[in-house]
């Protein structure tokens, strides 16, 4: 079987014609005709300045096709591969990877690719593609991994074309329009058969153009277990009152799940949201710039919680964490960067009777909150397992007195590296020699600059 394939270089020498995953599994199987000249199977050689054609011979049918043209970044044209016969072929993943020029995907309008069960990563980086229309008529039905799919397709508007697919057996759909910075509208996946999904992390993170979620509203996610990032980086994003009825008693992982959503203001649509199951809430609101109000918050089980790492970082715009007041953290052993740089917030007297007896790290906790002035109301803290606690309150500006942190039971080894660095002028820190660190108040400084 003779498949053409047309290249187009910008430069004279040298350039990828295969990915060196596919060359080293198809070695032997595999010859060509480059330019007239035959040729064992290869990832890069010389080619002419221009466009270049290239012939394969398969000896035997292929059932892999995993990283056939990875990062094969000149490919501008696959009519040739109209012909070939992928009916028994399983995995796609990474076929088309990294290929920035290709726009034009007709060739593959015909395939049969209902064998297959791994499509994750096809089309990732194919920034040209906008038109997906040819691979309308797919049967996907069996595939259970579409897991990066369409990632850094940044061209890519319209998924209309993906609105009759039945991915009834599908597991994962992690990164599947990741960085599709043009897509605006979701509505041809609406109906999408999701219930067998497990992981939907990083699915839309960095669709920046995206405002419009409705459609994911009546979604069954109840099998579910990681959203990590699901709309991180969605910049246009204001509106998550459709994820309000969402099942989400199993997921384990939210992490980074709304970071860097900086028009995002309400948050309530998640009041009734059971989190009992999660451990990790890690970046979960970081960088939501503008949110102010978490009472949505207030009744939420994060008992399993491990991570609470930079939760709600750089949220600039909360001062108020009352609602927080009775959270059971006891299980939580990582707090650092929870509040880093929420410059709005002044009173951290809800966090009083927090148990965080398992904490190992606390760096930076409170970096950088510039308001808050009284850090008493941590004084029955039990912090005798932190291992970290450098930066915890560093340009704590207006605190002035350490002294209530002097019965805290600090480990002797702990890094408290710049802990009060940049507090206020009188703040002494002999006050708490009685840490008995084994460097003493020396500890608080950073010896290794230089």
């Amino acid at each position: 079987m003779d498949i053409n394939l047309i290249y187009k270089l910008d430069y004279a020498s040298m350039g990828r014609i295969f990915g060196k995953k596919f060359v080293k599994k198809n070695k032997n199987n595999i010859e060509l005709i480059i330019n007239g000249n035959k040729s064992n199977l290869t990832d890069c050689c010389d080619l002419k300045e221009g466009e270049n054609k290239v012939q394969l011979i398969i000896k035997n049918e292929l059932t892999d096709l995993s990283d056939m043209f990875n990062e094969c970044e000149d490919l501008i044209n696959i009519e040739g591969l109209k012909n070939l016969n992928v009916s028994n072929v399983t995995n796609f993943n990474s076929m088309f990877s990294e290929c920035k020029k290709l726009t034009d995907i007709k060739p593959l309008e015909k395939w049969n690719v209902k064998n297959c069960t791994d499509f994750s990563d096809m089309f990732r980086n194919c920034e040209s593609l906008s038109d997906i229309k040819p691979i309308e008529n797919w049967n996907i039905q069996n595939s259970t991994n579409f897991s990066g799919m369409f990632a850094e397709c940044k061209s890519l508007k319209d998924i209309k074309p993906l609105e009759k697919w039945n991915i009834k057996n599908c597991t994962n759909l992690s990164y599947t329009f990741y960085y599709c910075s043009s897509l605006t509208d979701i509505k041809p996946i609406e109906k999408w058969n999701v219930q067998n999904c497990k992981d939907f992390s990083r699915m839309f993170d960095s669709c920046t153009s995206l405002t419009d979620i409705k459609p994911l509203e009546k979604w069954n996610v109840k099998n579910c277990t990681d959203f990590s990032g699901m709309f991180a980086e969605c910049k246009s994003l204001k509106d998550i009152k459709p994820l309000e009825n969402w099942n989400v008693s199993n997921v384990t992982k939210i992490k980074n799940m709304f970071s860097e959503c900086t028009s995002l203001t309400d948050i309530k649509p998640l009041e009734k949201w059971n989190v009992q199951n999660c451990n990790d809430f890690s970046f979960l609101f970081h960088g939501c710039k503008k949110l102010s109000n978490i009472k949505a918050l207030e009744n939420w089980n994060v008992s399993n919680g491990k991570n609470l790492n930079a939760m709600f970082n750089f949220c600039e715009s909360l001062s108020d964490i009352k609602p927080l007041e009775k959270w059971n953290v006891k299980n939580c052993n990582k707090f650092s960067r929870m509040f880093g740089d929420n410059k709005s917030l002044v009173d951290i007297k809800p966090l009083e009777n927090w148990n965080v007896e398992n904490g190992t790290d606390f760096s930076g906790m409170f970096d950088g909150c510039e308001k808050i002035n009284d850090i008493g109301h941590l004084k029955n803290w039990n912090v005798e397992k932190g291992k970290d606690l450098s930066v915890m309150f560093n340009k704590c500006r207006l605190v002035k007195d350490v002294k209530p942190l002097k019965k805290w039971k600090v480990n002797k080894k702990a890094n408290v590296k710049l802990m009060f660095n940049l507090c206020g002028e009188s703040v002494d820190l002999k006050d708490l020699e009685s840490w008995g660190l084994e460097k003493g108040i020396e500890a608080f400084w950073i010896d290794d600059l230089f």
